[in-house]
């Protein structure tokens, strides 16, 4: 899944790979609306629409590939998400009221092939206040890592990109994602409490 991100629709062009597009749409409720469309920018207006309508919490715009003359019908693409501010917000509290629940921890980082071999990145987000993290993990003094997660970030830009924040990754180090947004992320560096280390 794209990271997602707030209510604002952008110019994507049409893709010649695609047949058609569609706009799905869900509100409150549950309950799901949605069309189908020819080009890309009628899909955008129906999405752009759908932004003011005060019900609706996200946004996903699909490209359907062409048919290569076969009788499957080709999966969509999904091409943009986008949530409304607070929806984002309670989906991380969700996502933090779990990790609590199953007492995730920060990733220790124990060999160099681990970080080689990334991305995909393996940091849990996590509370960093719940009492299983508190009593094992201390934060190291390092400032809070803050990360790009969309995957278009440049490195002349305030947050750090993959190779970036590989450079900044330590063997013996644990990380997890203590902040997120819809196009960064803030992680935290960990290390164990000394009478958990024993």
């Amino acid at each position: 899944m794209k990271p997602a991100i707030p209510f604002e629709v952008g110019a994507i062009l049409t893709d010649s790979r695609y047949d058609h597009y569609s706009v799905e749409c869900f509100d409150r409720r549950g309950r799901q609306i949605g069309d189908e469309f020819q080009t890309m920018q009628e899909a955008q207006r129906y999405a752009n629409c759908m932004t003011r309508n005060p019900d609706i919490v996200s946004i996903a715009l699909f490209g359907w590939p062409r048919r290569d003359g076969s009788d499957d019908y080709p999966q969509p693409t999904e091409l943009e998400l986008w949530y409304r501010l607070a929806e984002l917000d309670r989906i991380n509290q969700e996502v933090i009221d779990e990790a609590r629940e199953l007492e995730t921890e920060p990733w220790l980082i124990e060999y160099q092939e681990e970080i080689d071999n990334m991305p995909p990145f393996p940091f849990p987000q996590i509370d960093p206040g719940a009492s299983h993290i508190t009593r094992k993990w201390e934060p190291t003094e390092r400032q809070d890592l803050f990360c790009d997660s969309s995957g278009f970030g440049e490195p002349s830009e305030l947050a750090l990109t993959i190779d970036q924040l590989k450079d900044e990754l330590q063997i013996g180090r644990a990380y997890a994602i203590i902040e997120q947004g819809p196009f960064q992320l803030y992680l935290r560096e960990y290390r164990l409490r000394k009478r958990a280390a024993r």
